[in-house]
């Protein structure tokens, strides 16, 4: 009627392949009935295999480390001949995993840590991992300036720089790297007013104020941008003419 907790200790060079009996389960190297529902209520044997055990070694690169699931602290584990196990692999805050490779595993996440299975092991063998920044992309210097023409250089302080859009404002983007962040940047391009005027011309040369007509531009009489071209209509009132 109480719990039962054992623990299997196998020898030097061999680990545990398996523990079955009395309705317990094996919990990383901790063999136990449940205190609820698997209580021992009458004679019953647990049987323990132990097999070859072979050495993982995780090897982190700077920035970061590779830690046995097993025992959190280590970076080691002896697993069993023909078993996979599991490591957490933990960046330092602003870098993220590079590459890691080794024991035939692969890379997953348990929701909180990133994770590496291996495969089965049958060997001695090594997980070797490295780490990289973090890249957050940034605007440069030419970023909210006048220019011109469309800025070419300074457009980004960190990150890379996408193709220019738009003749006023031009726009791109900084894009970060390795699951940074990206930034919006945006540069004027000089424009200048453009006006227009009428006036009415007498017979004798002289000029007044009176409004002889209209001029209208292309899209309306405005900003021009620097080095762009535009274009008038003028046209004169009834029983005048253009000079």
């Amino acid at each position: 009627g109480r719990k039962a907790v054992f623990y299997p200790e196998a020898n030097t060079g061999f680990a545990t392949k398996s523990v079955q009996g009395c309705g317990a389960t094996l919990n990383a190297s901790i063999y136990a009935t449940s205190a609820s529902t698997d209580v021992v209520e009458a004679d019953c044997t647990v049987t323990t295999t132990f097999v070859t055990a072979y050495t993982v070694t995780a090897n982190a690169g700077p920035n970061g480390a590779i830690r046995t699931a097993v025992y959190f602290g280590s970076t080691s584990s002896q697993v069993a001949s023909g078993n996979t196990t599991l490591f957490y692999v933990m960046p330092n805050s602003g870098y993220t995993v590079d590459s890691i490779s080794g024991c035939g595993g692969n890379l997953g996440s348990d929701g909180t840590y990133t994770t590496y299975t291996t495969g089965p092991i049958t060997g001695n063998c090594t997980i070797s991992g490295t780490f990289k920044p973090v890249v957050n992309g940034a605007c440069g210097s030419a970023n909210n300036q006048t220019f011109t023409v469309a800025p070419t250089s300074n457009l980004c302080s960190s990150g890379t720089a996408t193709a220019l859009s738009g003749t006023g404002p031009s726009t791109w983007s900084c894009n970060g790297s390795s699951g940074g962040s990206n930034s919006a940047c945006s540069a004027r391009i000089q424009t200048y007013s453009v006006s227009g005027t009428t006036r009415t011309l007498g017979v004798d040369g002289s000029t007044s104020a009176e409004v002889g007509g209209t001029i209208s531009g292309q899209g309306g009489l405005g900003q021009v941008a620097h080095g762009a071209t535009t274009s008038f209509t003028v046209k004169a009132n009834a029983g005048l003419d253009r000079k």
